[in-house]
């Protein structure tokens, strides 16, 4: 007769994927992380305030100090731009019913 195969023979392996990395080399990649967050925030901040604000004129080179000086002038001489809607009074809560 044949003897049968054990399976608790084998050898256990350990993971088939090993990652290490040094002091300095985990330093580097922190700082390259930080590096990277710094510049998506900076990015960030440039694409909000270019959507937010975006600059006013046929040459798109007009400052926000002059569009904002012109939306008043236009505004006071009779214009359609309206300023920032403020509100008539304190808030109060709405009551329940």
């Amino acid at each position: 007769m044949a003897r049968k195969k054990t399976t608790g023979s084998r050898k256990k392996t350990g993971p088939r994927f090993n990652f290490q990395l040094s002091w300095p080399g985990l330093g580097g990649v922190v700082v390259v992380s930080l590096c990277l967050l710094l510049w998506m925030f900076m990015l960030g901040v440039w694409a909000g305030q270019t959507i937010l604000f975006p600059q006013i004129g046929p040459d798109r080179g007009v400052s926000a100090k002059q569009a904002r000086q012109e939306r008043n002038l236009s505004s006071a001489a009779g214009g359609s731009i309206q300023g920032p809607v403020l509100p008539d009074g304190k808030k109060r809560a709405v009551p329940h019913n």
